[in-house]
């Protein structure tokens, strides 16, 4: 079963700012995951999920922890600095900002107020 981590634009940045910390290019974060077999992935995919426009598999996720070498999942879920404009100018498809767990059997997930 696979599931994926309904992404947003916060979320999104945060991947960006730990991408740029490290010092890697979405190209290499992308060879990097292909190497680990995710042989799909492309740069635009990297963009898409940075840019909260594609949702993110979990498994990807775990990877991009290894890659980023970071030791604790929490770093990907913390705000992103304030130093970091980018993210000023996008739109959440999850106005709330809240982190929703999606089974890949699970045809609609929603948050009713």
């Amino acid at each position: 079963m696979i599931e994926y981590l309904i992404t947003d634009g916060i979320f999104g940045e945060k991947l960006r700012e730990i991408r740029i910390e490290k010092k890697l290019t979405q190209e290499e974060v992308a060879e990097a995951l292909r190497n680990r077999g995710h042989s799909t992935i492309i740069r635009e995919n990297i963009s898409q999920v940075e840019r909260g426009v594609r949702n993110i598999r979990v498994n990807v996720l775990r990877d991009l922890k290894d890659i980023y070498g970071l030791e604790h999942y929490d770093e990907f879920f913390e705000p992103p600095s304030p130093k970091s404009d980018s993210s000023k100018n996008r739109k959440s498809d999850n106005p709330d900002n809240q982190t929703i767990w999606k089974p890949s059997n699970a045809s609609c997930i929603k948050k009713k107020s």
